[in-house]
């Protein structure tokens, strides 16, 4: 056993992108929520 964890299903470790792609898509739906929840008069 070398001791190394199993991580290679992680996308970000195979596409150079994918970690901003990932932030920008949890950024964009959060953004999207509290346009919807503030229309709604939810807060």
């Amino acid at each position: 056993m070398s001791g190394a964890l199993n991580f290679e299903y992680l996308p970000e470790l195979h596409y150079k992108y994918s970690y901003f792609i990932f932030w920008a898509v949890i950024v964009t739906i959060a953004g999207a929520l509290l346009i919807y929840f503030k229309r709604k008069n939810w807060f």
